[in-house]
């Protein structure tokens, strides 16, 4: 979920902010639909397969600089890298300095920790 992917939380929360999300894109699905297991599960159950589960991997991105987090969504992104396109240049630079201020509270030493669990669901084909 946003508020637990600090690193998307943060992007998707800024470009509302400072942007806009309309821009044009083709409708797609909720980028954190299947955060939530139950979401999973039926996913898979729907789909057919066996022996379904779900768990969350805890991940952190480790970055040098506050500035690091704009880069890693504009460039390893689809959807939100193609939102941030689309916005004009003051929106840019405003959630480019937005996502700076909502890392630096994860500073740790000489770096910046940011949480950016996952959720792993896998099955089996019958």
């Amino acid at each position: 979920m946003p508020e637990r992917a600090v690193g998307f939380g943060a992007g998707y929360a800024a470009i509302r902010a400072h942007g806009a999300m309309a821009v044009g894109l083709p409708a797609g699905p909720d980028f954190f639909f299947f955060s939530e297991p139950a979401q999973c599960l039926a996913a898979l159950r729907i789909a057919g397969f066996d022996s379904p589960l779900v768990r969350q991997i805890l991940q952190v991105w480790r970055l040098s600089n506050p500035g690091q987090l704009f880069a890693m969504v504009a460039v390893g992104t689809v959807r939100a890298a193609a939102t941030l396109r689309a916005q004009s240049p003051a929106a840019r630079e405003a959630i480019k300095a937005a996502l700076q201020q909502a890392v630096r509270p994860y500073r740790t030493g000489d770096h910046h920790e940011i949480p950016m669990p996952a959720v792993l669901a896998s099955a089996t084909k019958p």
